[in-house]
């Protein structure tokens, strides 16, 4: 999952979670990411917001997730196991 802090215009996106799709269930990953990387954002405020999305997304995540129309987040599919082996 991506936070794109100046909208998807304005600059690099930030990778700031894995989240694992498995039918109903959502597995979030975060993934550390310097404060100075998500200016003026806060870091605990993005993943709340990233769980109402999840919850926004039911009941088919992946579909919701990656058809998720927004300046400022967007998902990708990634390939192969993540961090924790799942």
């Amino acid at each position: 999952m991506r936070f794109h802090p100046l909208t998807k215009k304005g600059g690099p996106p930030v990778a700031i979670a894995r989240v694992l799709c498995e039918r109903e269930k959502a597995i979030v990953e975060p993934i550390e990411v310097t404060s100075r990387r998500l200016q003026p954002f806060d870091a605990d405020a993005l993943m709340r917001k990233l769980a109402f999305l999840i919850e926004s997304a039911r009941p088919r995540l992946y579909e919701g997730l990656t058809t998720l129309r927004s300046d400022f987040w967007s998902f990708s599919e990634v390939a192969g196991p993540g961090p924790n082996g799942g």
